[in-house]
């Protein structure tokens, strides 16, 4: 498991943005608009729920840490399919 900054995932590799609340987060990543979210798991699964996702974003199990917060990723990954991993 490893961290963004561990996987090589930085500014200026990847650009960061804050989203205006969670929601939009997953809401981002569904639209393509980003190519990873990072969230609390239960707020994260909620709003992928509320938002009938579940087939369109998959929890990173190579980019999780101990941190409380979940890399999920856009399914399929168009940018970048290692990241995945």
């Amino acid at each position: 498991m490893a961290t963004l900054t561990e996987a090589g995932l930085t500014e200026p590799t990847i650009t960061l943005v804050r989203a205006e609340s969670p929601l939009a987060c997953v809401e981002s990543l569904i639209s393509g608009e980003s190519d990873i979210a990072l969230l609390d798991i239960d707020t994260a699964t909620g709003h992928i729920a509320d938002l009938d996702a579940g087939d369109k974003i998959v929890l990173s199990e190579g980019l999780n840490s101990t941190l409380p917060c979940a890399p999920l990723l856009q399914k399929p990954i168009h940018r970048a399919p290692n990241w995945s991993r």
